[in-house]
């Protein structure tokens, strides 16, 4: 189970600007990497002469991923919805033509349809775009004064996806690090923060930590999971670095339990030392050949008098939870997230 955790931060302007300047791991090369994406895309438009380039340029900014495989899958995906699209708009092209109540009823079953995928299916990346491209090339078409100039409009559509899938599949695939590599930046990265709360403890660090706890594992595991499609890595190595994500979203809560503790803990210096240089090692992407596991079990047993600090926090959360639960009944509406529960069987063997 996990339990709610109340959201007592407000976003004043000093942590407006932290949040703008966190130095999150991969912000900037993630940020590089989409603008020459988007400007490959804006000189691809120029030279081939596609009206309204900003569109492609804006779909692009949507739809780029962070790792190279997310890129080419979502590219070719994305390219073959929107070729099925396409021909059905062929046939709705006859219907919607000089027809404005007809017009008006498609554009509104197709934002219904598309808006549904979005909120109820795994489409939701990519189905807003899609309603976007398609309205407007219904609108378009329906502008158009001969039919030669509608079969143009619709070509034109197809390009407004095909420039930027076929961008994300070529240039994501040679400029984009590997799912693999941003996986281990992360778990590198929940390991620097545990040392460093168990170091010197500061509002900044907790707020990054509580950030990184309701994030929780799923971003690692995706990426997890896309570097099993990427097939060039041992499945040994896979099956360890899953183990260790877990474990360092496992470590960084008893850390960020033990630095809210009133009475200040000192941490073995063991403990400390064994995170920095495992998240040292993750962050060069270096896999250990001689333990079974990347993380090794000896950090996770090092955190085991960290478990009691974490047990008195969850207990003054409950009573924090069970008081503004009454005032949720009173009609008081409360705002709170989740965060995972670490128990004595993640700080033992795999």
């Amino acid at each position: 189970m996990a339990l709610p955790v109340p959201d007592t931060l407000h976003l004043t302007l000093a942590r407006f600007w932290r949040l703008v300047c966190d130095p999150a791991p991969g912000r900037l090369g993630y940020s590089l990497r989409m603008t020459c994406a988007c400007t490959v895309v804006i000189l691809i438009c120029e030279i081939w002469q596609v009206p309204e380039s900003a569109l492609p340029a804006f779909v692009t900014l949507a739809l780029w991923q962070k790792d190279r495989v997310t890129n080419v899958v979502a590219g070719i995906a994305v390219n073959l919805l929107f070729a099925v699209v396409i021909f059905l708009m062929f046939g709705l092209v006859h219907l919607t033509l000089d027809h404005p109540l007809n017009l008006v009823a498609a554009t509104a079953l197709l934002s219904l349809g598309f808006f549904f995928l979005g909120s109820a299916s795994k489409l939701k990346p990519v189905a807003y775009m899609l309603a976007l491209i398609v309205v407007y090339a219904l609108i378009a078409i329906d502008q158009a004064p001969i039919g030669e100039l509608a079969t143009r409009a619709l070509l034109y559509a197809d390009l407004f996806i095909l420039i930027p899938g076929g961008v994300m599949v070529v240039l994501g695939a040679l400029i984009c690090p590997s799912p693999k590599t941003l996986l281990t930046q992360a778990i590198a990265a929940r390991l620097r923060l545990s040392a460093h709360l168990l170091q010197q403890p500061d509002a900044l660090a907790q707020e990054q930590a509580t950030a990184m706890l309701r994030e929780g594992a799923g971003t690692m595991l995706k990426s997890l999971k896309m570097a099993k499609l990427e097939k060039l890595w041992r499945t040994q190595d896979l099956q360890c670095l899953h183990h260790a994500l877990y474990s360092s979203v496992a470590t960084l809560a008893l850390a960020h339990a033990a630095s809210r503790e009133t009475t200040p803990l000192q941490p073995q210096p063991s403990l400390i030392q064994t995170l920095s240089e495992m998240a040292a090692i993750f962050k060069k992407v270096i896999i250990l050949q001689i333990s079974p596991c990347p993380l090794c079990p000896a950090p996770l047993r090092l955190c085991t008098p960290l478990l009691p600090c974490f047990q008195r926090s969850q207990r003054r959360l409950s009573q924090t939870n069970r008081k503004q639960l009454r005032k949720t009944k009173a009609g008081h509406p409360v705002f709170s997230s989740l965060m995972p529960l670490p128990t004595q069987n993640m700080c033992a063997l795999p």
